[in-house]
């Protein structure tokens, strides 16, 4: 198998979720783009099923001015391509969270829309889907609207602790 590499920098909170939870876990993605934090995600965490959820619908990222599309969404499916355990859902996360039944995952992070609002409602529906003891984990906590939704959320839902780390947050969801 060829070996690829990208320097998408360490993801303190992948390295976490195996810290404490282990290998072939049940996780989902929110906002794949080109697919290399799931690579990372397969590598590190090597899970049971990853799903990716990013509807690839012409978004343009505000952070990079990218355009996320059609494109990404091959240049994810490819690279992936090794990994039968990731499986693609071409939706948006209001819309995808609906596939997955209540406390069946380990594990999520999210990286997706950055708004306020999105983020809070990107946790908020993540919640309730991550089993008791599980982590919802995210990317870009030093952007203003991300940090804000994560600590509103932490604040409201009484989470004891919030982890940060470089650009990655964490916590555990209540046993």
């Amino acid at each position: 198998m060829e070996e690829k590499t990208f320097n998408i920098g360490k993801r303190p909170a992948i390295d976490f979720i195996k810290e404490k939870l282990g290998i072939g876990l049940i996780g989902a993605e929110i906002g794949v783009n080109k697919g290399h934090n799931a690579f990372y995600v397969c590598h590190i965490i090597q899970p049971k099923i990853l799903y990716l959820i990013d509807p690839w619908n012409n978004f343009l990222d505000p952070a990079s001015g990218e355009v996320i599309g059609e494109a990404q969404y091959i240049m994810a499916k490819n690279l992936l391509k090794p990994f039968p355990y990731c499986n693609f859902l071409r939706k948006t996360s209001f819309e995808a969270v609906e596939d997955i039944a209540n406390e069946t995952l380990d594990f999520v992070y999210i990286d997706a829309n950055h708004s306020e609002m999105a983020v809070l409602s990107d946790i908020i529906r993540c919640y309730h889907k991550v089993k008791k003891g599980g982590i919802l984990s995210g990317h870009d906590f030093t952007t203003a609207s991300v940090g804000e939704a994560v600590k509103l959320f932490c604040q409201k839902a009484k989470i004891d602790k919030l982890y940060t780390q470089e650009q990655d947050w964490w916590f555990f969801k209540k046993e």
